[in-house]
């Protein structure tokens, strides 16, 4: 779990409550989780979180961000 994405990290990721998740499970379907239906949902330490949202990092490259 992360504060913030590495530069350095490429790879996808799963933001909830202010939190970068990696390395976990990502499930979809149809789920209900505390009377509300959820697309997907992300497992970290044994516990499903739902309401995250996933997305994709690519690694900052030094020669691509210095051409900016």
């Amino acid at each position: 779990m992360w504060t913030t994405v590495p530069e350095d990290y490429d790879g996808d990721y799963y933001f909830h409550n202010k939190q970068y998740y990696h390395g976990g499970k990502r499930e979809t379907g149809d789920f209900e989780w505390e009377g509300r239906h959820y697309t997907d949902r992300y497992e970290h330490e044994g516990k499903w979180l739902y309401g995250g949202k996933w997305e994709h990092h690519e690694r900052k490259h030094a020669d691509r961000d210095k051409e900016k």
